[in-house]
């Protein structure tokens, strides 16, 4: 590896240790993201992310690959709250009163605007703690009423916290993660390909899950040969149309073909 490629890794590892560094070598050409890819499809998404494990645990162990990650991300921490449509029309109140008081308590209620020089600054009315409500608060946080006292909101929902993925990736309609590695020194595309096939071929993936090893080519070729193939398509109905609107002319006599003189030589 490049001395400069090496010191960059070690101080991005020391100073921040929750960011990955990519040195890369300047090239020409279309830009690509890995030298090595592997895309892994399926629709569930905790098997997609055991798989992807998987899969960056053994490129890592593959002597030659640097910088392996994925890109299916740890996800976004939310708080779902299920709300008891009985419980909630008995207080004539429904999900959408709740979830637009909801976001009201933490953030504030807008009261205005407070400009200075060109910045104008909202105006918010909220309680003390505002968006550092504890999760264990959440449930005394009120929903208000119409022409009646605000309810809890523990009354009215039950509420657990969960991960959501960050981004979705999808291709074809279905979803993929994609685990990326770089090449460290002079190896190949190639070798290192080979070494992770055979190790895939002996590692047990879950269910409903496969995987397109050297995927660095794969996109682009698909969409190449399903340009190709509307291409094609569009070609045989355009002529299709060409010949059946000609008839059409022909028969109504909107075309006059030329007439023909037959002229014989004299021997």
């Amino acid at each position: 590896m490049d001395p400069l490629a090496e010191y960059a890794i070690d101080l991005g590892t020391e100073r921040v240790p929750y960011v990955l560094v990519i040195p890369r070598v300047m090239e020409q050409g279309q830009p690509v993201d890995a030298s090595n890819e592997v895309s892994i499809y399926g629709e569930d998404r905790a098997k997609l992310q055991v798989a992807a494990k998987q899969v960056t645990a053994l490129l890592r162990d593959i002597q030659g690959t640097r910088s392996v990650r994925h890109n299916l991300g740890q996800g976004i921490p939310t708080v779902r709250f299920s709300v008891d449509d009985a419980i909630a029309g008995r207080h004539q109140l429904s999900r959408d009163h709740v979830a637009k008081d909801l976001p009201g308590q933490p953030r504030g209620l807008p009261a205005g605007w407070f400009r200075q020089a060109d910045d104008p600054v909202p105006i918010v009315v909220r309680s003390g703690e505002g968006e550092q409500v504890p999760f264990a608060k959440l449930g005394t946080l009120d929903a208000s009423r119409p022409g009646g006292a605000p309810v809890p909101l523990g009354k009215l929902a039950q509420f657990a916290p969960e991960w959501l993925p960050a981004v979705i990736h999808h291709f074809n309609g279905e979803r993929m993660v994609t685990v990326s590695a770089g090449l460290n020194g002079e190896n190949s595309f190639d070798k290192i390909l080979a070494v992770l096939n055979r190790q895939m071929k002996a590692t047990e993936f879950p269910e409903n899950i496969f995987q397109i090893v050297g995927a660095l080519l794969f996109p682009e070729t698909t969409k190449y040969l399903s340009l190709k193939r509307k291409f094609m398509q569009f070609s045989v109905l355009l002529g299709c149309f060409m010949h059946r609107l000609s008839s059409c002319f022909l028969e109504r006599g909107l075309v006059r073909l030329p007439d023909t003189h037959v002229t014989r030589a004299n021997s």
